[in-house]
């Protein structure tokens, strides 16, 4: 298994699957069904994210985080930073 594989298992078994099962199954938690999560909605599945953590996911800064978006956070660590378990939080 890959470290980003590893990193995506991690991440799915901490209850997280919304963010990094994204490719996997569509981006959940996309409440209008456009195929990305605005910053609200990534604050309703994960109500410590904050403005700066999704600027910082959202690479292209076009306000809307895509599947590869969260994928590269992920592997970046920056999902596991969003739960404050790198103690990166809000970096």
């Amino acid at each position: 298994m890959t470290g980003k594989r590893k990193a995506l298992a991690a991440v799915l078994a901490g209850g997280l699957g919304i963010l990094a099962g994204a490719s996997l199954a569509g981006l959940q938690g996309d409440a209008n069904g456009d195929g990305s999560l605005s910053y609200p909605e990534m604050v309703l599945a994960h109500p410590g994210m904050t403005r700066t953590l999704f600027a910082r996911i959202d690479a292209n800064g076009d306000g809307r985080v895509t599947a590869a978006e969260m994928e590269a956070a992920v592997a970046a660590g920056l999902l596991a930073a969003a739960e404050g378990e790198s103690g990166a939080e809000g970096q």
